[in-house]
């Protein structure tokens, strides 16, 4: 069980993620009272209070009385570190394949060792709407990005997941432009499935070598010649 220094850490890094990563709540947003936030992060509103002040104190929100809680244009927090740019280049598929041989294992096996209960239930959620999806359409297209962004995500490592987040994108737009259908074949579901049973069983060396195969299957299934 969590000690209160901690679940304060715990609430104000999820706060930071949900402005700076997730985006929910972005430059000049109200939060929600605090309430339906403390609830919605399963917290106390005294830890909710205490993660406030401290995200206050360094300028990423501000209090303004009898109106709420804001938050703040800090382009501090916005510090893109040059992933925008990626959004120029001219990728092809089987180098964005590449680099996700590179990056994915590795980012999997983080993942399955932070992952949180709630992180895990997204994952097997995607996984359950891969298993039965339609072979080919956008839906599958969607549950596909959605899943490995749910990894990405359960890493809790904000550079890894906005790296990923321009990773991701990029081979949407590469399918896209190469007018290659992504589809489903009873393989790559498979191995869906097993990336995340490692994951349930916080097996990270297990969901690292499920990944790798995944990629590889993909690789093969997409005839990419790398």
């Amino acid at each position: 069980m969590l000690d209160k220094r901690s679940l304060t850490d715990q609430t104000i890094k999820e706060l930071t993620e949900m402005i700076t990563v997730k985006q929910t709540y972005k430059p000049g947003d109200k939060l929600p009272n605090e309430l339906v936030l403390a609830e919605e992060l399963g917290v106390s509103r005294t830890t909710l209070r205490d993660a406030i002040t401290y995200l206050s104190s360094i300028n990423v929100l501000e209090r303004k009385r009898g109106k709420g809680t804001f938050v703040i244009d800090n382009e501090a927090l916005h510090d893109d570190y040059g992933f925008n740019d990626l959004n120029f280049l001219q990728v092809k598929l089987k180098d964005l394949y590449e680099v996700r041989l590179i990056v994915e294992p590795e980012m999997t096996a983080i993942a399955a060792r932070k992952a949180t209960d709630e992180d895990l239930q997204k994952i097997i959620k995607y996984t359950k709407l891969i298993e039965a999806s339609p072979e080919a359409g956008d839906f599958t297209a969607d549950m596909n990005k959605k899943f490995h962004n749910a990894i990405a995500l359960a890493t809790h490592n904000e550079f890894i997941i906005r790296l990923y987040e321009n990773i991701s994108t990029a081979t949407v737009k590469a399918f896209n432009e190469e007018s290659i259908i992504q589809k489903n074949d009873e393989v790559l579901v498979m191995s869906h499935s097993m990336i995340t049973e490692m994951m349930k069983c916080r097996d990270a060396e297990g969901a690292k070598l499920a990944m790798r195969l995944h990629i590889k299957q993909s690789i093969d299934f997409y005839n990419l010649k790398i």
